[in-house]
């Protein structure tokens, strides 16, 4: 096989790895106009390959997924293999901890959580005025906080939002620049220093709680500890359980956050999918709140969700480190290579999307998502760490735009532009003017 497919060599690899993530995620997607489905770099004495067909980002994920060791962003890589007897550990541990929490996850055990989120939403709307301003991102935030902190804990987190909104945006940018990763005792380290061990210690003390009275509890905290591997009848330690829950309850609100708010945004700039969608609400609805029951009767909010997921996927990169020789695309991945999947430039691609850059929910009702290859939509991810709560944030999108949406007309002042951090977000705040309908 040929080693090393096409891409950028020498002084050429500076435009595709210099600026920020915005400017490098724009040239990702030239790298794959110019090169093609297989991009490779070699910089700094490592390999690089970016992957761009569905078929490559299949086999990365699921079919030689073992190869690949997961890199979350901000994540330093190893700086070479590690040793066997690691990786197998890890790969058992990932495997166990996963059959024992996935269950929890399933549609029909995240479904009694639909009447919280429509509850607390319709809380959060009792608190719009008509022609007021609002800062939509930090409406969502403290709405997808509040909708996790209860599903998660049986806790209203209202009080704490903003602080925990803080450490999530800081963290964010904390993770991603190299630069602020010094653990240099500046101001805003050590601010985030003591949010995040404050957040740490509030999540330690609610598990010794529950462990010692978990009666008259229903949440995911509850079912997540009470739950046990079908294979070796283990549970979760307190460590498992603590890191778990901290991924959950960030990750379980910020992607969410983020992708209502790209929702509302694009709505606000095609109102004939806006209409559509309050025609969809009104018929099915009639008036009054949805439940996880009317789901089904609602394509076209599906449809959006679906698309918005599509032009703005939250988790915007996914990055794995080949533990070992992989064959993909017709060329052999050496040991210790680098592999880069971006949901966003695979899912403007024009090959899989017609009119890639545009807004356009009926896409997904036109039958044409039947042809398209598997890994052409991947915003949860794949394989073996495909995101646990896809279902609890999809239920979520699903109830929380139609809620809004059945009551509220929303008008954007200010244009915004991508800020891909950790998950993919507005560049400033998403400000809205809202109306009743």
């Amino acid at each position: 096989m040929n080693a090393f497919p096409p891409g950028p060599r020498g002084w050429d690899i500076w435009a595709y790895i210099r600026g920020s993530n915005r400017e490098k995620l724009a040239a990702w997607g030239r790298a794959r106009d110019e090169f093609g489905d297989l991009v490779y770099a070699h910089f700094l004495g490592q390999h690089f390959y970016l992957l761009n067909h569905p078929d490559h980002i299949r086999a990365a994920l699921v079919e030689h997924g073992a190869s690949f060791l997961q890199l979350p962003l901000g994540q330093q890589p190893p700086r070479r293999p590690p040793p066997s007897a690691e990786v197998d550990e890890r790969r058992h541990d990932h495997r166990r901890l996963r059959r024992i929490i996935q269950p929890a996850f399933q549609p029909a055990n995240v479904a009694h959580y639909g009447r919280v989120m429509v509850d607390y939403t319709q809380s959060m709307l009792a608190s719009w005025t008509s022609g007021e301003t609002r800062d939509l991102s930090q409406d969502m935030t403290h709405l997808t906080l509040r909708i996790v902190g209860r599903a998660l804990f049986d806790a209203d987190v209202t009080d704490s939002s903003d602080a925990i909104s803080q450490v999530v945006t800081v963290g964010a940018k904390f993770l991603t620049n190299a630069r602020t990763r010094l653990p240099l005792p500046t101001p805003s380290n050590l601010r985030l220093l003591r949010a995040w061990n404050e957040m740490n210690d509030q999540i330690s003390s609610l598990i010794s709680q529950r462990r010692q009275a978990p009666e008259g509890h229903d949440d995911l905290l509850t079912a997540i500890l009470q739950a046990t591997d079908l294979v070796d009848g283990s549970g979760l330690s307190d460590k498992e359980a603590h890191d778990t829950l901290i991924s959950l309850f960030i990750a379980g609100h910020e992607t969410t956050a983020v992708a209502l708010g790209w929702a509302a945004y694009l709505l606000a700039q095609h109102p004939q999918a806006e209409a559509a969608l309050w025609a969809e609400l009104d018929t099915v609805l009639q008036g009054r709140p949805p439940t996880v029951d009317d789901l089904p009767q609602l394509p076209y909010t599906d449809a959006v969700i679906r698309e918005t997921l599509r032009l703005y996927p939250p988790a915007w990169v996914l990055f794995r480190y080949a533990l070992e020789g992989a064959a993909l695309g017709g060329h052999d991945l050496p040991p210790g290579s680098y592999v880069l999947m971006s949901p966003y430039v695979m899912q403007r691609d024009a090959r899989w999307y017609p009119e890639p850059e545009q807004f356009r929910p009926e896409r997904w009702l036109d039958g044409s998502e039947a042809d398209l290859p598997r890994y052409a939509y991947y915003p949860f991810g794949g394989g073996a760490h495909v995101c646990t709560g896809q279902f609890f944030a999809w239920q979520e999108l699903q109830l929380v735009l139609a809620t809004i949406a059945q009551c509220w007309q929303l008008r954007l002042t200010t244009p915004v532009a991508i800020e891909p951090v950790i998950t993919l977000r507005p560049d400033q705040p998403i400000q809205m003017v809202v109306e009743p309908r």
